[in-house]
């Protein structure tokens, strides 16, 4: 589990930089709303096309291979961005889509530990939020230091050494290959969490995605109060995904679940009915951090 927590805290550091820095450069590059959306369209189709590309290939030659190839794309798909072009953010959304597709590899490392499930996601999720919210103070920090575009060129370059460096931890993992399994006819119960994450994820991808080129263009946000806005979001998320397998013992998984993911669910129509910027940014934090806390739940 160690190799597996450093490579999600490693891996948080990178990915939460390119994203912090995505919407802030695509602002500054011009991109009109519909161009930002189709750019993370890109990353949604992708990630869940080949999610299932990346299953079936790990059955057959392990997981640590495909997870070290995952972990390459991510690397192109971070160095793209080093030219800093509108082509460069759809490719890198493109790239970023596919190795995403991966994750799912993690949790069968995951499920094999001797740990309680929950509790392990949980470690692992909370690693990978710290990892994050680190990024997120790293492109603060280059934002206050230097002007645009240095600032973006700093921050793609350390998120860059992050990932290279968590290539070096996917090697140490032992590959092993999952047993494919049949799935039985789910109970009421999880069928109900899977339709509700269902339109849960409908949302998301029609709005969610997309909130941090809102504040660019409703606020005038840039690259500094974005990266504190992630930096927050991603201490609460580490603390309630730690924290959420506790309230899972004591309310049952389900009643967790929903009293996690229904508040945080109203919190996003508050935040489109709301025309000042504080209250705006307070409820996307406590929406993210509710959302992602029921995630080790699932």
């Amino acid at each position: 589990m160690r190799g597996l927590c450093t490579i999600a805290f490693l891996s948080g550091i990178g990915g939460t930089i390119a994203f912090t820095l995505m919407a802030p450069l695509a602002s500054y590059l011009g991109m009109s709303p519909s161009e930002y959306a189709f750019a993370t369209s890109l990353f949604l189709l992708t990630s869940t096309v080949s999610s299932l590309v990346w299953g079936r290939a790990a059955d057959k030659v392990g997981s640590r291979p495909l997870l070290f190839v995952s972990e390459v794309i991510f690397v192109v798909s971070i160095f793209v961005l080093l030219s800093l072009t509108r082509e460069s953010i759809y490719l890198s959304n493109l790239l970023s889509g596919i190795a995403s597709g991966a994750q799912p590899i993690y949790f069968s490392y995951i499920a094999r530990s001797k740990r309680q499930l929950e509790r392990a996601f949980g470690k692992f999720n909370a690693l990978n939020l710290v990892g994050g919210a680190l990024g997120s103070l790293a492109t603060v920090l280059f934002s206050s230091l230097f002007p645009r575009p240095i600032r973006f060129t700093y921050s793609i370059v350390f998120a860059l050494l992050a990932y290279t460096l968590s290539l070096l931890f996917v090697l140490t993992l032992e590959n092993v290959r999952p047993r494919p399994r049949r799935l039985g006819k789910p109970s009421r119960e999880v069928a109900g969490l899977i339709a509700f994450e269902g339109l849960l994820a409908l949302g998301a991808s029609a709005g969610i995605w997309n909130f941090d080129f809102y504040l660019t263009l409703k606020y005038k946000s840039g690259l500094k109060s974005i990266g504190m806005l992630h930096f927050f979001q991603l201490l609460l998320q580490a603390l309630g995904s730690y924290l959420s397998p506790r309230l899972a013992s004591r309310l049952g998984t389900a009643l967790a679940y929903y009293s996690l993911t229904v508040p945080a669910t109203l919190m996003v129509l508050l935040i489109t009915l709301t025309n000042d910027f504080l209250l705006a940014y307070v409820l996307f934090i406590l929406r993210t951090a509710l959302m992602n806390a029921a995630n080790p739940l699932l």
